[in-house]
């Protein structure tokens, strides 16, 4: 069982390499969580795996979620306690108070002007600590340095995954956490100088877009959020041949899933509902390179999902697709 703020499918960044965090640096348990925050790397995930780089950099952050793999996920510091991401408005007069949860947070804090960020930046401090970090976790999206495009189907499926597992932490841990409209935030919400474009290019839309299918996975139907376990990227080792999986669905209705594979070789793969198999169309992988290829599974006839791989392949229920 994973320790209490650690997200068990991330790669733990533990020891010496976690965060930086906490006030004074290294405090422990200071995060009141009401709100998720999202960000964008500015770059690639490789920089910010890196715990000295993160170190020297002064650059702290709950999490990095790759967007060419599903499950390329990092953990660089436990959810109870306040990463460093969040924290510095450019401006306090541009800074979100439309935002009710952005709002109530101001309330709490007062405004310390931080001139050797940028000219007008401030933090939110009380009693020493950064309201703003403290308030909740930091999630580093990877871009590759493009932050107009939509945002690859890896980079939503990991979001949705580590969105899903802090809000399960939070209710299990007694804390009361939906995720709303109001409490998923972006970086540009808190600094619309410096981060105008973080996590998303607000002019082109893919923050919202990626925001919506978060959001729609997140917050499944009960029913629905029963055909885990295998929603979360469950990785299976393939060789040439077939896989069965005997899975429960939740009702019987078509599902839209991925399959992402890394590929060389052969096979196919059939699910079962208790002993009630599912059709899937047909799909196969690219021979050159990983791909998340796309298939629907309908109930009540007999089917499997071709697919190309000798190695990994994971498997991923997308958000708010029931048909």
């Amino acid at each position: 069982m994973s320790e209490r703020g650690w997200c068990p499918f991330a790669r733990q960044h533990r020891g010496p390499g976690e965060g930086p965090f906490g006030y004074p640096a290294g405090a422990r348990g200071q995060a009141v969580p009401v709100a998720i925050y999202s960000h964008r790397m500015g770059g690639h995930k490789r920089t910010l795996d890196n715990d000295r780089w993160r170190h020297e950099n002064w650059v702290g952050v709950n999490f990095g979620i790759g967007r060419y793999k599903v499950g390329d996920i990092d953990q660089y510091a436990n959810i109870f306690d306040a990463a460093w991401g969040n924290g510095i408005a450019g401006s306090v007069p541009r800074y979100d108070r439309a935002n009710p949860v952005l709002a109530a947070l101001e309330r709490k804090g007062t405004w310390i002007p931080r001139p050797t960020y940028s000219a007008g930046a401030h933090s939110l401090d009380a009693g020493g600590v950064n309201v703003l970090n403290a308030s909740g976790p930091s999630i580093e999206h990877e871009d590759g340095y493009d932050d107009d495009s939509e945002w690859p189907d890896p980079l939503i499926v990991n979001s949705i995954m580590v969105h899903r597992w802090i809000v399960k932490e939070y209710n299990a841990a007694g804390i009361r956490f939906v995720l709303t409209e109001e409490t998923s935030i972006g970086h540009f919400q808190i600094d619309a100088v410096n981060r105008p474009a973080c996590p998303g290019s607000v002019t082109a839309g893919n923050w919202r877009r990626a925001k919506a299918k978060i959001l729609a996975g997140v917050n499944q139907e009960e029913d629905e959020m029963k055909i885990a376990p295998w929603w979360t990227g469950r990785e299976l080792v393939a060789g040439k041949g077939d896989i069965n999986l005997n899975i429960d669905f939740g009702p019987a209705k078509a599902y839209d899933l991925r399959l992402v594979v890394e590929p060389v070789g052969t096979g196919s793969i059939t699910f079962y509902h208790g002993n009630l198999p599912f059709s899937a169309a047909g799909v196969a992988a690219a021979a050159s390179a990983p791909r998340a290829a796309s298939f629907v599974l309908v109930p009540g006839r007999f089917g499997t999902a071709p697919f190309e791989v000798v190695g990994r392949v994971k498997i991923a229920f997308l958000a708010g697709s029931a048909l």
